[in-house]
């Protein structure tokens, strides 16, 4: 069947399940119609699976408490390790470049950037008893192979479990934007910085409304909101052919338990897929469904800049989860216009 017929006939059986419950913000120009025949699912049994784009044209990854991509048989389950993805879908084939730490509940990956000639990665630490940890900032200046992991080297001056929740990916203006929110939370907070001071945390500043951006926390609003929440990461990705801003994201509904900080417990399974004109917004709906694909946990959505077709149109987009998603899983996508 044509590819674009078949994005279609997706999005017409499916329309009925894009607003599932009320979203956070009015519809989009643009829908959303993903393939299910297109899903592929490599690096099984670690999840998380954060991207950016290297200076080689390479998509890099930071995956959480597993093996990598190329798992070997009696290999010591990781916290996380960074991983080179070295061709594109229907051929996927990745190179594990590093790994740190005890294997379960001990770190958590948040995001991963490129900028400054180095791979930058904000983590925390993860167990129910770090929740107030504070965000730190690791460092490698060879493309992941070593790194300065910064356990010294944290964010003060900002609320306790305020975290790193995403990085605007597929950009490059003069600054990195950086998400906060609380994991499970409902506001997403907005800072800015010099790409060349990425490490100072005294050179970030927050969105303030308007035009104004303002050294301390104190008195910036948030620039995303969804009363549903949302667990562990957000992503966000320039589609520089459109002019828009792609923010995707699970989010709770009526029959999940957002108590539970595990994700098999607390049944997500949902999609939101929000676009803007600026990583600050305004924001409307393209995409709001309760059970994305089943009723699996999934979480960490992504969209990688490289995987986005020449019109912005069409896109691979990324996903983890628990048990079953627990790895790096594909699906192409298409957006429509809305009526």
């Amino acid at each position: 069947m044509n590819t674009r017929i078949r994005f279609l006939i997706l999005a017409a059986a499916s329309a009925w399940a894009v607003f599932a419950q009320d979203p956070p913000y009015p519809a989009s120009a643009y829908t959303l119609a993903c393939d299910e025949s297109s899903r592929q699912q490599s690096g099984l049994g670690s999840d998380l699976w954060q991207l950016t784009l290297g200076p080689d044209g390479r998509l890099y990854a930071v995956w959480g408490e597993g093996w990598g991509w190329n798992r070997q048989r009696n290999d010591q389950k990781r916290g996380f390790g960074v991983t080179r993805i070295t061709s594109r879908p229907g051929s996927l084939k990745a190179e594990d470049l590093w790994d740190y730490g005890p294997g379960w509940g001990v770190y958590r990956p948040l995001s991963l950037i490129f900028a400054n000639d180095a791979l930058y990665l904000f983590w925390k630490k993860g167990a129910g008893r770090y929740r107030e940890d504070a965000t730190h900032l690791a460092f490698s200046a060879d493309l992941g192979r070593t790194w300065d992991t910064g356990e010294y080297r944290r964010f003060t001056g900002i609320p306790a479990g305020l975290m790193v929740s995403g990085v605007v990916q597929g950009e490059s203006s003069e600054y990195v934007y950086v998400y906060f929110a609380r994991s499970q939370g409902s506001d997403f907070y907005l800072a800015r910085v010099p790409r060349g001071e990425i490490e100072s945390f005294a050179s970030y500043r927050w969105f303030a409304g308007g035009d104004r951006w303002t050294e301390s926390f104190d008195g910036t609003k948030p620039v995303f909101h969804d009363p549903n929440g949302y667990l562990w990461h957000i992503g966000v990705s320039y589609i520089a052919p459109l002019g828009r801003y792609l923010l995707t994201k699970p989010h709770y509904t009526p029959h999940d338990n957002p108590a539970a900080t595990q994700a098999p417990e607390s049944g997500l399974s949902s999609l939101g897929v929000f676009e803007a004109p600026t990583p600050w917004g305004p924001w409307t709906t393209v995409h709001y469904e309760d059970d994305f694909l089943d009723d699996k946990a999934k979480f960490s959505y992504f969209i990688p800049t490289p995987w986005v077709s020449a019109d912005g149109r069409e896109f691979w987009l990324t996903y983890s989860g628990r048990p079953e998603y627990a790895s790096f899983n594909l699906i192409r996508c298409r957006l429509g216009d809305g009526e």
